[in-house]
């Protein structure tokens, strides 16, 4: 299975420089120091847990990398997810697009940018973080691994192993989401970001920063409005000129900005977004987001867009086949959505002012790109289709991505110039190319062959855009109250009258296509003791013939303690209790889980036929993250 760890794993240099001054340098607490000269965890872990309320449910290892193992670790997971080869197609067609403006070995662009930038790094699938940086003050690893470890807080609650295996590489036919998987960095990095600024102001200067949300407000807000440049200018002036962290920042301005900005804004600007979220409902919201997660950088770069009552949610598109290329010898070499961050990059590289190219990509709606590459002379061509909010948002992207046009081909001539059409020849060996605005949609064509034109531009104008529009997010959606607990009634739930008073609500889940059984969420609480929790996930393992280990997960909101069991397998639990008749269901599922209150436990569960509960598995962990007390 091809999957790739890199874009969870580090603690960049910026994130730690927010521990570089002489403040807090000089309240580093050099008491807590290990026995090998690190940070001893005992004191930032239980910090850690009382800022975030989640607790540790296993120790963390920690340790020292080198420099070597750390880069054999980046290549060997970046071979398994892309190989050399498809680099290279992906460099050309961002080459023509216009992300990068030379040629560059990306592979090795990337793991050179993470070696020169990570302080450290936390490894889901070894459980563990590793420290990179040595010379380091004690109270810059501190803060390094104050945020390791709000990833291992991450990992253990939220399983970071699954989040990124769910946006392993796509298969060679897809187009890759980069936009959607920008936007989970912006929560996973974004989220531990602000738990260890918190963290650091706290253990270091003992202030409750969450306690003041104007402050909270007023200094995130200017770090993700900073762009890279100034904020690695007042990180020099703070670090010096000696040491790794004094290096590393020299080193950012070596690094492609299609690399290093991402980077950059997944801390900063995700920081941010986790303290919108929080403070729109503390972090039983932010818990939420993990249930629900955001699908674009316009959701975390605007999070009104996200945590509204209405959220903004992506148009799909869908390019034609442009069958006449293939005939002609043109093959795919890469396919990808950009979203709003990587479309305002790409109009700043260009030389699109930096106000001009945020105002032009803030009305982003959706894209899709696609660069093909011909096998007699190498020529590479790209399609562009781009859908806007409104038609002034597309009037105000056209005008800017014309203004790109002129950096990107200074020897283009114009063949047609009218409102909303230009058609130009690019320059010698480099084909010929359109741009055209049509309503709220901006299309291009470059690097096509002149014969070609007439015959691909229409189909380009033809593309399939399926507008999804605002949708009501989880937040807003209806919600029951249960005996002193409330959590939100899932989209195709049907409510059902409780079939007996032990059961304080039930929800009708209907069948997945092929399953003949339905099922039922029933939620129970009992005013007497029905056992331990260790008793009762007993209890429900023994239901089962498993076919598979069972998975038990714990999550807190608040004080709320939710234990989760996921089991499949043959069902063999009895009709009804003392019954003496077993039920025998090959291939079916459970999800059930104790949620403990101040009230007494309450119990979740659904059963059924695998492929229905498969069906409903995600609408469930979304109700368990929406569960708050009354």
């Amino acid at each position: 299975m091809r999957r790739t760890r890199l874009p969870f794993i580090a603690a960049s240099v910026l994130a730690a420089f927010l521990a570089w001054s002489p403040a807090t340098i000089a309240l580093a607490q050099d008491d807590a120091v290990g026995e090998d000269g690190l940070p001893d965890l005992t004191e930032i872990k239980a910090t850690l847990e009382k800022i975030r309320g989640l607790r540790f449910l296993r120790d963390v290892p920690a340790e020292r990398q080198s420099v070597e193992d750390f880069k054999a670790y980046l290549t060997r997971d970046l071979d398994k997810t892309y190989p050399p080869e498809k680099f290279a197609d992906i460099m050309d067609g961002l080459l023509r697009l216009g992300m990068l403006n030379e040629k560059i070995d990306l592979g090795e662009a990337f793991i050179g940018a993470i070696m020169s930038q990570a302080a450290a790094h936390y490894d889901p699938f070894a459980r563990k973080f590793y420290y990179l940086m040595g010379d380091m003050p004690m109270s810059a690893l501190q803060t390094v691994a104050a945020h390791e470890l709000v990833h291992a807080l991450q990992d253990q609650h939220f399983d970071l192993q699954a989040l990124m295996l769910k946006f392993e590489a796509p298969p060679d036919d897809a187009p890759r989401n980069d936009d959607a998987m920008q936007a989970i960095r912006f929560l996973v990095e974004g989220e531990a970001t602000y738990v260890h600024t918190v963290w650091q102001m706290k253990a270091m200067m003992n202030m409750d920063m969450m306690a003041n949300p104007q402050m909270e407000e007023t200094q995130l807000g200017m770090m993700a409005r900073m762009d890279v440049g100034q904020m690695a200018k007042m990180a020099a002036a703070q670090v010096g000129n000696d040491g790794a962290m004094a290096q590393a920042i020299k080193d950012m301005e070596k690094i492609p900005s299609y690399i290093m900005v991402p980077l950059y804004a997944a801390y900063m600007q995700g920081a941010y977004f986790t303290m919108k979220a929080r403070h729109a409902g503390g972090w039983e919201r932010v818990a939420q987001v993990w249930a629900d997660l955001p699908v674009s950088t316009e959701q975390v770069m605007h999070p009104e867009k996200y945590l509204g009552e209405e959220r903004d949610v992506p148009s799909v598109i869908t390019l034609p086949e442009f069958q006449t290329l293939e005939k002609n010898g043109w093959k795919v070499i890469d396919a990808a959505i950009h979203g709003e961050l990587m479309l305002n990059l790409l109009l700043r590289e260009q030389g699109v002012p930096r106000r001009q190219a945020d105002r032009a990509a803030e009305g982003w709606d959706g894209d899709l790109y696609r660069a093909w590459r011909r096998a007699e002379d190498g020529r590479v061509m790209i399609a562009l289709a781009t859908t806007w909010d409104s038609e002034e948002d597309a009037r105000q992207f056209f005008a800017a991505y014309r203004v790109a046009l002129d950096r990107k081909y200074p020897d283009k001539v114009l063949a047609e110039d009218q409102e909303g059409l230009i058609t130009y020849a690019c320059g010698k060996g480099l084909g010929v190319g359109a741009l055209a605005l049509r309503g709220q949609e901006v299309f291009a064509l470059e690097g096509v062959d002149e014969n070609m034109l007439a015959d691909l531009l229409p189909q380009l104008l033809d593309s399939a855009i399926e507008r999804i529009g605002r949708v009501r997010p989880q937040a807003a959606l209806p919600r029951v109250k249960a005996a002193g607990l409330s959590f939100a009634i899932q989209p195709g739930w049907e409510q059902e009258t409780p079939a007996n008073e032990m059961r304080v609500a039930q929800f009708l889940l209907p069948a997945a296509p092929g399953d003949a059984d339905e099922t039922r969420l029933i939620v129970f609480f009992f005013d007497h003791h029905t056992g331990d929790v260790q008793a009762n996930l007993d209890r429900w393992m023994d239901q089962f013939d498993l076919d598979a280990d069972p998975t038990i997960t714990e999550r807190t909101a608040g004080e709320i303690v939710i234990t989760t069991a996921d089991l499949s397998g043959r069902y063999v639990a009895e009709s009804r209790p003392g019954s003496g008749d077993f039920q025998n269901k090959p291939n079916w599922r459970m999800l059930a889980s104790i949620v403990q209150t101040k009230q007494g436990p309450y119990y979740f569960r659904m059963v059924g036929p695998k492929a229905t509960i498969d069906r409903w598995a995600s609408s469930y962990q979304a109700m368990l993250a929406s569960i708050a007390g009354e």
